[in-house]
């Protein structure tokens, strides 16, 4: 990141969100900077615009926000609930109103950027994963919607989704399943490190 700039980034307890935590908490500290954690429930719409706001009040206005935090379910679509069904809708109704609420920080100021983290499952759905499918292919439209916002008020606050391959993370031994077997990504597997760099790239 370019020196003095505000980054927040959600998701941050395991894998990609990890990675680019720990990665910038470090090289921040070493040179004399600041960092801040603030443990917060993505799934609490107020809690992640506290959050915001006491970021803001600590450092000043937030230059980069990521989007990192996620929710799945491996399991036949004919064995999923109606209520777990439900849960990812409600993810997905959050993850809309935090992208809703950032561009509102930065649109006064005419500055920032927000990088939406997907995933490849956004273009093409798989098997077992319909509910995760569904979040990643609707979060792409809203994205796409809000890009084209932007661009019609001649905005400078830019949106960027970068969709992730199949990554070493937690989420395999996380998310609820009904696999026979321990359920792992398709390869080629990346590290969440090799995320991390194209997140900070298009940042």
């Amino acid at each position: 990141m370019k020196k003095g700039r505000v980054v927040v980034i959600t998701g941050a307890s395991a894998g990609v969100g990890r990675a680019g935590l720990e990665g910038a908490r470090r090289e921040v500290e070493t040179c004399g900077g600041r960092a801040l954690v603030l443990p917060a429930d993505v799934a609490d719409a107020d809690a992640i615009e506290a959050a915001a706001a006491e970021v803001e009040k600590t450092f000043g206005p937030i230059d980069v926000w990521v989007n990192v935090a996620m929710a799945s379910a491996f399991s036949p679509i004919k064995k999923m609930t109606a209520q777990e069904f439900k849960r990812h809708r409600s993810d997905l109704s959050r993850l809309r109103l935090r992208h809703a609420r950032r561009p509102q920080r930065m649109l006064p100021r005419d500055h920032g950027a927000i990088i939406q983290v997907g995933s490849a499952l956004a273009y093409r759905g798989i098997p077992l994963q319909a509910a995760y499918c569904a979040s990643k292919h609707a979060i792409q439209g809203f994205c796409d919607s809000l890009r084209r916002e932007l661009l019609h008020d001649g905005s400078k606050v830019r949106l960027t989704m970068v969709q992730m391959p199949a990554l070493n993370t937690p989420q395999f031994g996380w998310v609820k399943s009904r696999l026979p077997h321990k359920a792992q990504p398709v390869p080629p597997i990346f590290q969440p490190e090799v995320a991390a760099r194209a997140i900070l790239f298009a940042s």
